[in-house]
């Protein structure tokens, strides 16, 4: 069941004072997903805790996401760690995230 709508975005790269780069996100997509709890873990790095929380989306097919591109819901930003086109037959699309990376500050 698709009841939960969502929002992709794309980070652009674009020219900054001082001759540098920046990145902005802009809205991609919004669409109707299923979302599902799939692994949960901690980890220790550098002596602090931290928690990984893996989501399985079920949603429509299409073909302009990227890994690249981030899902927003409810405040919370996901990263999209794989996209697979079930069967192949561009019905519909399996997305694992991860919840709580940082990924805005460097696209």
């Amino acid at each position: 069941m698709l009841n939960r709508q969502v929002q992709f975005e794309r980070a652009t790269k674009t020219r900054i004072d001082g001759g540098g780069y920046g990145y902005s996100w802009s809205n991609l997509l919004k669409a109707w997903v299923s979302l599902k709890p799939k692994v949960g873990t901690e980890k220790t790095h550098a002596g602090q805790l931290r928690a990984t929380n893996l989501l399985r989306v079920i949603m429509r097919y299409t073909d302009i996401l990227k890994t690249d591109d981030l899902l927003h819901y409810r405040g919370e930003d996901y990263e999209i760690k794989s996209i697979i086109n079930i069967d192949e037959a561009d019905v519909w699309l399996e997305l694992t995230l991860e919840k709580g990376v940082i990924k805005r500050a460097t696209a």
